[in-house]
């Protein structure tokens, strides 16, 4: 199996169950796309736009527009998703955007709780563009600024300048 080299010295198989994850990957991609026409979804969340177009998806998703400091669930949302902000703040350092990341992990210092967990949301209600079923009239997926174990996980990572999905040889 050949690898490639990555930044800072890690590498990434190629070939095998690798090229099969990205053709996977793509193919969700696509197929997330498509249901953006449908009612209740939206397919330009950060997973599927840093695939390849992180600065696409941070000028997507970056709130407040005119001057990011974290990213929405999706364009739908209007306000901050702290999960997310936490993973484009180690997207963003592994392009090399420093200055980007640190505004991003700033925002995750302000959003923890008394208790230490981080919020799932700096907005009074954060909404994903999602729903819980089928059809517009299905109830819509909500973030509320709730203490929680995802986003408190991500931005530990994004803290120690961790990336669990990149491959150590």
């Amino acid at each position: 199996m050949t690898k490639v080299d990555m930044q800072d010295g890690e590498t990434m198989p190629r070939g095998g169950w690798a090229d099969e994850a990205v053709a996977e990957l793509a193919a969700r991609r696509d197929a997330l796309r498509q249901a953006a026409s449908l009612p209740g979804a939206d397919a330009r969340t950060l997973a599927d736009a840093a695939l390849t177009e992180l600065d696409a998806a941070i000028e997507a998703l970056g709130h407040p527009r005119d001057d990011p400091r974290g990213i929405g669930f999706s364009q739908a949302s209007d306000g901050i998703w702290l999960e997310g902000t936490a993973f484009a703040a180690i997207a963003l350092r592994r392009a090399g955007d420093s200055q980007r990341a640190a505004r991003f992990l700033a925002t995750l210092r302000t959003s923890r709780t008394k208790s230490g967990y981080v919020l799932a949301t700096t907005a009074p209600r954060l909404a994903t563009g999602l729903t819980t079923g089928p059809g517009a009239s299905s109830p819509a997926v909500t973030y509320y600024p709730v203490p929680a174990l995802a986003p408190t996980a991500w931005a530990a990572l994004a803290a120690a300048r961790s990336n669990p999905l990149a491959k150590k040889s």
